[in-house]
């Protein structure tokens, strides 16, 4: 469920991989998530949008009025830990941020 005075964040742990017309979630044990979705560059705006905390209210609004995706299509990504969420937008930057400037991954 997507909360109006939260901030939501996709995960910067999780690899998104997308085609014509499914998204592939790849979680940091490997875990592998797929989603069929009807407007994949609707998606795509929302995947790079979802890059910078955005609170739930103005989350709604983005998917009403601009994207036409459902609500029930994007909170099962909440459940399932494809988006993250909290009380303050700072507290989503620093887990993004700590990707960036922690990762053993890049050298």
């Amino acid at each position: 469920m997507i909360k109006e005075g939260s901030y939501y964040l996709r995960n910067p742990d999780v690899v998104i991989v997308s085609t014509a017309d499914r998204y592939l979630y790849v979680d940091a044990n490997g875990l592998v998530t797929e989603r069929t979705v009807t407007t994949p560059d609707n998606w795509s705006q929302l995947m790079r949008r979802l890059m910078v905390p955005i609170r739930g209210d103005d989350l709604h609004d983005l998917l009403e009025d601009t994207l036409e995706i459902g609500i029930d299509e994007v909170s099962p990504l909440v459940e399932e830990g494809l988006l993250i969420e909290a009380a303050t937008p700072g507290e989503l930057e620093g887990r993004r941020d700590n990707l960036l400037t922690n990762n053993q991954a890049y050298y």
